[in-house]
C-alpha cells in the first residue's frame, strides 16, 4: 500500500478522483481515456469466491439494477472482459427485497420493496464467474455446494448443487481468482449483539482452517492469479458506530462525540452505564426516540442492540488473527493481498469529497437510498458508490501488482444514471426504524432474531 499519505490522500490517489479537463480557447476538450493495459494479468477466465461484499449486495438485498454495480463486475467491464463475466442476475427488487427510504410526516422511513425478485440468468451452461453467495461464511465457501440439503436458499440460487464455491471455481480452470471470505465469521456478531461461535460467528481456528483449504486447493488445481482480500473491521461500520459516532446521531453532539449514555446490558447480562467505548447499534435508535424509559436502570437497553467493549474487543481481536492468516496463506500460494480492512476504516471515518469532471460528489458514511454515499441503507454495505470505490481500489492494486493499466470505474458515469431517475440522497438526520433491517440481515446470515 502508499505510505506518506493521509487517509484522504490516500483514497484521493488510489482512486484517482480528480480528472483533468483541458481547455483549448473558450471550448472544452474531452479528456483522453487511459489506454487498456493488463500487463502480465491474464483476466480471460475471471472468477469471484466471496460472500455479499463480492456478490453486490445492496440496502439488503440482491439483484434489479445495483447487481450490474458489484465491485468485480464493475472491474471485469473496465478490464475489457465484462462481456463475459456471468453474474446470478436477479430482477428488481432483488432477493431478498431490497429496502428504499421514503419520507413521511414522522420523517424517514425503510421499507421492504414490494414483491420478490426472479433469476433471469438461469439458463448459463456453465458456473458463474462471480460465485460469492450473500451470507456465507468461510465454513460455507468450503463446504456447502448450493444442494437440496443446503441451508441457504441464496446457495441453491447461485450453486445449483454443482460443487462449492472453490470447488467450482477450479471447475473454470481460472486465470484469475478474487478470494474474500471470512467476513461474516466475525459480522453476524456485530450485527447480532452477541458472539456465539457458530451461531453468531464462528471460532478463529476454524476460519484458519478453511482459509488454508481455499488457498491451498486454488494454488494446486489452478495456475490462476490469485488476489485475497482482508477483512474489514466490523466494528467500524455504520450499523455498529452511527448512534454514538455520528454527526447527526440522537446520542452525540453536531461534532460526532457522545454525549448520552444510557444504561446498557452487557454480552455476559452486566447491568450498566454505557461508555464511549460501548456501541449502540441502530436498531435502538427508533425506542430510543419514542420511549423515554429505554435505557434508563428500571429499563436497560437490549444486549441485542449493544455491542459492549468486551465484545468489541473480542470482534477486532478476531480480524486481526484472521487478517494475519490471509497475509500467512496469501505469502505461502504467492498471492497479491488488497487491504481492505484499511480501505474500509477509511472511508468509515472521513467524509471525502470526489471531484471529477468538474463535477463534486459528497462521499460520506451517512445512508442514503442508494446515491452518492458511502454505505447503503442496511448500514452494512457499500452502496453503489461505494462499490465504485472499492473497484478503484482493488483496480488500483491490480495495477501494481501486475504492471498493468486497467483504467478506474467512472464515478460519475456509474452514478448519473442513478441521478437521472431520481435516486433518494436524503441524509438521516431522523433515523428510521432499523429492526426491519436487522431481521433482514440475521436471516441473510442464517441467524435466528433475539431479544
Amino acid at each position: 500500500m502508499r505510505r506518506g499519505l493521509n487517509s484522504r490522500d490516500r483514497l484521493a490517489t488510489a482512486l484517482g478522483l480528480t480528472a483533468a479537463l483541458g481547455l483549448a480557447g473558450c471550448e472544452a476538450q474531452r479528456p483522453v481515456a487511459p489506454e487498456l493495459d493488463l500487463g502480465s494479468l491474464d483476466m480471460s477466465a475471471f472468477v469471484v469466491i466471496g460472500n455479499s461484499l463480492s456478490a453486490g449486495v445492496v440496502n439488503g438485498g440482491l439483484g434489479g439494477r445495483t447487481q450490474q454495480y458489484s465491485f468485480p463486475a464493475l472491474i471485469a467491464a473496465a478490464a475489457g472482459v465484462g462481456a463475459g463475466f456471468e453474474q446470478p442476475t436477479i430482477t428488481d427488487p432483488g432477493i431478498p427485497a431490497k429496502r428504499h427510504l421514503i419520507t413521511t410526516p414522522l420523517g424517514p422511513a425503510i421499507i421492504t420493496c414490494s414483491g420478490t425478485g426472479t433469476p433471469i440468468n438461469m439458463g448459463l451452461t456453465r458456473s458463474y464467474n462471480n460465485l460469492a453467495v450473500p451470507g456465507a461464511t468461510s465454513i460455507d465457501i468450503l463446504n456447502d455446494d448450493g444442494g437440496a440439503s443446503s441451508a441457504s436458499p441464496m446457495a441453491q440460487l447461485i450453486l445449483w448443487g454443482l460443487g462449492t464455491q472453490r470447488d467450482q471455481a477450479i471447475a473454470l480452470n481460472p486465470t484469475l481468482v478474487f478470494v474474500w471470505m471470512g467476513n461474516n465469521d466475525v459480522l453476524g456478531g456485530a450485527v447480532a449483539g452477541r458472539i456465539i461461535d457458530f451461531v453468531t460467528t464462528i471460532s478463529p481456528t476454524w476460519t484458519e482452517t478453511q482459509i488454508q483449504g481455499v488457498m491451498q486447493g486454488l494454488a494446486a488445481a489452478t495456475s490462476a492469479y490469485l488476489v485475497i482480500a482482508t477483512i474489514p473491521d466490523v466494528t467500524a461500520i455504520p450499523y455498529v458506530t452511527y448512534l454514538t459516532r455520528g454527526r447527526t446521531s440522537p446520542l452525540t453532539d453536531a461534532g460526532g462525540v457522545q454525549i448520552v449514555f444510557p444504561v446498557i446490558t452487557t454480552g455476559l447480562g452486566a447491568v450498566r452505564q454505557a461508555t464511549v467505548d460501548d456501541f449502540i447499534l441502530l436498531p435502538a435508535a427508533v425506542t430510543l426516540a419514542t420511549d423515554s424509559t429505554y435505557g434508563t436502570p428500571a429499563h436497560p437497553l437490549s444486549d441485542a442492540d449493544v455491542l459492549d467493549q468486551e465484545e468489541v474487543i473480542e470482534l477486532q481481536t478476531r480480524i486481526l488473527f484472521d487478517n494475519t492468516v490471509i497475509q500467512s496463506w496469501a505469502e505461502a500460494t504467492g498471492a497479491a493481498v488488497v487491504d481492505v480492512y484499511t480501505f474500509f476504516n477509511e472511508l468509515s471515518a472521513d467524509p471525502v469529497m470526489v471531484v471529477e469532471g468538474g463535477i463534486d460528489y459528497g462521499l460520506d458514511g451517512l445512508f442514503v437510498s442508494d446515491g452518492g454515499m458511502a454505505f447503503s441503507l442496511d448500514g452494512v454495505h457499500p452502496s453503489t458508490a461505494g462499490y465504485v470505490v472499492l473497484a478503484n481500489y482493488f483496480i488500483d492494486r491490480l495495477n501494481q501488482e501486475f504492471d498493468a493499466a486497467i483504467p478506474h470505474v467512472s464515478f460519475g458515469r456509474t452514478l448519473m444514471p442513478k441521478v437521472a431517475r431520481g435516486a433518494a440522497k436524503i441524509p438521516l438526520d431522523r433515523m428510521p426504524d432499523f429492526r426491519p433491517v436487522r431481521e433482514q440481515l440475521l436471516q441473510l446470515f442464517g441467524i435466528r432474531p433475539h431479544d
